[in-house]
């Protein structure tokens, strides 16, 4: 006799939760292999349905408005989420690391960074502290106090008159 629908869930249910390491294993291992694959597939998806996901999308931020913007509000208090705005301001403002640097060691120096390293005054408050950076090139330079940073810009500023 064969089983029902309810015997068949129950026994599926059972046997992935055996083998449920298993299972993910081999996921992971397919996707590893087919990243390209999978990859183009998505972008093909998305081409072939970019209105309607966008709708979709439209229409769940309108239902959701409030509690999307709150988790947003409460994300940005983070300690992520302050890291995440400031590297983004970084690079809006057209900073280039230097080399062998990544945006999350910068974060970090910046971070734990207490003293201005050109006058080593020690900063007032986080208002005080500045990333430096070449205004032409965009390299980063170093941490600096806000007044160190207003009198690189002006040294900046003359520099580029002169040239």
């Amino acid at each position: 006799m064969p089983w029902s629908k309810e015997e068949t869930a129950i026994y599926n249910k059972q046997r992935y939760q055996l083998n449920k390491d298993k299972i993910k294993q081999q996921a992971q291992e397919y996707k590893e292999l087919n990243k390209d694959k999978i990859s183009q597939q998505k972008k093909l998806h998305y081409q072939l349905n970019k209105e309607k996901i966008n709708q979709k999308q439209k229409e769940y931020y309108h239902l959701n408005k409030e509690e999307i913007n709150k988790k947003n509000r409460e994300y940005s208090q983070t300690d992520a989420g302050k890291k995440s705005h400031r590297i983004a301001n970084w690079k809006r403002q057209g900073m280039i690391l230097p080399e062998g640097e990544t945006w999350d060691s910068i974060n970090r120096k910046y971070i734990d960074c207490t003293n201005c390293e050109q006058c080593d005054n020690v900063f007032k408050n986080s208002l005080d502290k500045h990333l430096d950076h070449c205004h032409t090139s965009g390299f980063i330079r170093n941490i600096v106090c806000c007044r160190c940073n207003q009198l690189r810009a002006v040294e900046d500023a003359k520099n580029l008159i002169l040239e």
